[in-house]
């Protein structure tokens, strides 16, 4: 009787560890994928801007490493360094020119959360 007690505690222990464990295991790639939509819509945004700048005036499109922001009339404008954002995504465009009238874009976002939930996002466009 004491031996059918025992045995029913462990197995019953052993489900609960069970569950226990794949409810962390989810979360954890909840989270992650949460990041990367976070990560992939900062570097699309990005591009965006370049868009807008281009629409514009393509002059404002220089080739190099760059940040982008909303500057002070409202408008987009690239920076000398990449932007980080207040919750740790930082993000940066490369522009190379492909042509006379076209230029090769990269738009990369990186983040470190710990714990295994780093990682980043490169889109491009031309």
């Amino acid at each position: 009787m004491m031996l059918d007690a025992l045995l029913g505690v462990v197995v019953f222990g052993l489900f609960i560890i069970a569950v226990g464990s794949s409810l962390l295991f989810s979360q954890r790639g909840f989270l992650a994928s949460g990041d990367h939509m976070r990560g992939a819509f900062l570097a699309e945004q990005s591009l965006e801007a370049l868009r807008t700048m281009r629409d514009q005036d393509f002059s404002l499109l220089t080739e190099g490493d760059h940040g982008v922001r909303v500057g002070l009339g409202g408008t987009w404008e690239l920076t000398e360094s990449g932007a980080t954002t207040s919750d740790g995504y930082a993000s940066h465009v490369t522009i190379a020119a492909s042509g006379a009238d076209t230029v090769f874009a990269v738009a990369q976002t990186a983040w470190n959360h710990g714990m295994g939930r780093s990682g980043s996002v490169v889109l491009t466009t031309e």
